[in-house]
């Protein structure tokens, strides 16, 4: 095990030193964090809060019936 970082890897292995891998569903969230919504889904946000929510839904169903 890597003493400087903890990664699990030997010397001599490829990587070696450069820490534990992240997990890929962070880097995910960050990229759609950081581009914002789609002009569809800023169709759909009902509150205007920049957040589609169960309550953006609740109120596009209450729309529909009338």
């Amino acid at each position: 095990m890597c003493a400087i970082c903890g990664c699990g890897k030997k010397k001599g292995q490829p990587g070696f030193g450069k820490g534990p891998k992240k997990k890929a569903a962070k880097k995910a969230d960050k990229k759609t964090a950081s581009k914002g919504m789609s002009a569809k889904q800023k169709k759909l946000d009902v509150d205007k809060d920049g957040k589609l929510e169960g309550s953006d839904f609740a109120a596009l169903r209450g729309k529909k019936k009338k």
